[in-house]
């Protein structure tokens, strides 16, 4: 199963979020984490890659006081910026997606994006043909997922998640449970309980 980037929200020992990149084109991309931002860049030697598209680096994480944000794309901030000026975080995405729309890329990839706030998650997915945005109650031991590929749709299904620690969070998101099913895994970050955790295992 091919799901391209995915963002994972749900509660493990403790509330989380997740992105997971995964690349068929650009596997040669790692994820940086420094003072509560993270970013998607090309690997070391692989920076024309950026040439061929434009859209393969960017911020996919943002630690906002009492909320977190992940996403895959230059939606990140925008949406950062209302959540810091007072903004609800569902409301906050909403407006981000419709702004940016889905990627103009030669697959018309779809942004997604999820997070925290307080003790709700939240995901979204602006594609070609939709806009959904989700607000819901965490379910200890499950996540909720949306992704650009296979999975780029909101539903009420859940997935069971093994973690006690933010870097167990990102090996599982990697290789463990539904996850291990979901084919050419690039990098992930997470987030629980105030620490972040990446791994990158490249192409």
């Amino acid at each position: 199963m091919y799901c391209g980037r995915i963002v994972i929200v749900g509660c493990a020992a403790q509330p989380f979020v997740a992105y997971r990149i995964s690349s068929r084109s650009f596997p040669n991309r790692d994820i940086t984490v420094r003072d509560g931002v993270g970013s998607v860049v090309p690997r070391r030697g692989f920076e024309a890659d950026l040439q061929k598209n434009p859209f393969i680096s960017y911020r996919c994480l943002r630690v906002l006081g009492q909320s977190v944000l992940m996403t895959n794309g230059s939606h990140t901030d925008p949406i950062a910026v209302k959540v810091e000026r007072g903004m609800p975080l569902k409301d906050a995405v909403v407006l981000g997606l419709l702004a940016y729309d889905y990627e103009g890329d030669d697959y018309n990839t779809p942004r997604i994006a999820g997070g925290l706030q307080g003790d709700l998650g939240h995901l979204g997915i602006v594609t070609k043909d939709t806009l959904e945005v989700a607000r819901f109650a965490l379910r200890p031991g499950f996540c909720r997922v949306v992704a650009t590929n296979e999975l780029n749709r909101l539903t009420a299904e859940e997935y069971e998640v093994r973690a006690s620690t933010a870097q167990e969070l990102v090996s599982y998101v990697l290789r463990g449970g539904v996850f291990g099913e979901m084919t050419h895994p690039v990098a992930a970050v997470a987030w629980m309980g105030g620490e972040v955790a990446v791994e990158n295992v490249g192409g």
